[in-house]
């Protein structure tokens, strides 16, 4: 009898000892979904007559009286160009409908790229003061004339915030604006694509001074991705569209770049970009046919390396939360219920109840805020 215990013991001790064990680290849980993803900011583009000697190097952030160069600089073709564009929205000023001319696209003349190039400039302009009156656009017009600038700063050459300077642009500034988002689709996306392309370097001696207060980042994904907490967003947004005397995505954008404290109020979504992890507000979803887009605003971090991008590559934060990343051949059912196996002192088993919170795979995420009864150091049975 006595040999028989012992044989069981050393049965089981082998059984044991067969068996794979793991042990519980309370750990960060990630789940992605990678994205192409626009960039939109509020910049202004000047260009001078001639190109001056700046004492400031481009991607740098400069105030609005910081000296540019010591040489005065001359805006007669830029001040031409916007009276053309004041005077093209006037022409259309109390619609409330915009949209991109794409004629221009097909009629663009290689040949005489200058004149192609400025009506595609005067087009998208344009769309930019459409939203004012036509007794706004008519003081605009009256204000605006070109003229040599001595010791030229920020605020003499008109602009209308402080923020990055770069010495060149990428054609989309004027089409990706804030003031233009109500338009936003990815029909509107492409077709900027192609705007842009065109309307890319029009102007010498570029100077674009790009807002650092806020970047509106889009995504279109499939309607079946959805964010951790994308459910807040309709109730969110809902009683802000309500206060809005147009109720429009421009208007929207407008006032929660302005009322942070609404903003604040928005679920928060990390997302990498160039080995640097951000933290955006998701402010809208636009549901199209199979995709929807996804519109972010950041509102920090904003600096000159994010703000020198236009496209990228995002990892979207789809699901983030702290437990235990286990096997998922280590939960069993039992009468109903999850269990894991847990050894104590090397030998003995015990059975602790679970809640699986998500299946990834071949593994089983435990978020620690549903399983107070796990604990890190734990040492889990993989195939009990």
């Amino acid at each position: 009898m006595y040999m028989l215990i012992i044989f069981l013991m050393a049965l089981a001790w082998m059984n044991l000892s067969s068996k794979q064990t793991q042990t519980l680290h309370n750990e960060r849980y990630v789940k992605t979904y990678e994205a192409d993803v626009t960039l939109i900011k509020n910049e202004q583009v000047f260009y001078f007559d001639q190109k001056p000697s700046y004492l400031i190097s481009s991607g740098t952030r400069i105030s609005m009286n910081q000296l540019l160069a010591e040489q005065s600089v001359s805006t007669q073709g830029y001040a031409s160009d916007k009276s053309a564009a004041i005077n093209k929205a006037i022409s259309h000023a109390g619609s409330s409908k915009k949209e991109l001319d794409l004629s221009l696209i097909d009629s663009f003349d290689e040949d005489d790229k200058t004149k192609s190039q400025r009506e595609i400039r005067i087009m998208l302009s344009a769309l930019r003061y459409q939203s004012k009156s036509e007794e706004e656009l008519k003081d605009i017009l009256e204000k605006n004339s070109g003229a040599s600038i001595s010791s030229p700063t920020l605020k003499k050459i008109g602009s209308d915030y402080p923020g990055y300077v770069f010495f060149d642009d990428d054609g989309y500034e004027q089409v990706f604006t804030f003031s233009n988002m109500d338009m936003l689709s990815k029909e509107f996306l492409e077709e900027a694509d192609e705007i842009a392309d065109l309307n890319r370097g029009y102007g010498n001696n570029v100077l674009k001074v790009t807002d650092d207060d806020g970047v509106i980042i889009v995504a279109a994904v499939p309607k079946e991705v959805e964010l951790q907490r994308e459910a807040l967003l309709q109730e969110r947004k809902t009683g802000i569209y309500e206060r809005l005397d147009e109720e429009n995505l421009s208007s929207y954008i407008e006032l929660l770049t302005e009322r942070v404290d609404l903003l604040r109020g928005f679920p928060k979504v990390k997302f990498n970009m160039d080995d640097n992890e951000y933290a955006a507000y998701l402010i809208e979803s636009i549901e199209e046919e199979e995709e929807k887009i996804l519109v972010f605003m950041l509102k920090e971090m904003v600096q000159g390396e994010i703000l020198s991008k236009r496209k990228g590559t995002a990892d979207i934060y789809t699901y983030e939360n702290q437990g235990y990343l286990v096997p998922s051949r280590s939960v069993f059912e039992k009468d109903g219920k999850s269990y894991v196996m847990v050894l104590s002192k090397g030998y003995l088993r015990r059975n602790v109840e679970v809640t699986v919170t998500l299946v990834d795979g071949s593994q089983v995420f435990l978020s620690r805020s549903e399983n107070s009864n796990l604990s890190d150091g734990m040492q889990v049975l993989i195939n009990p």
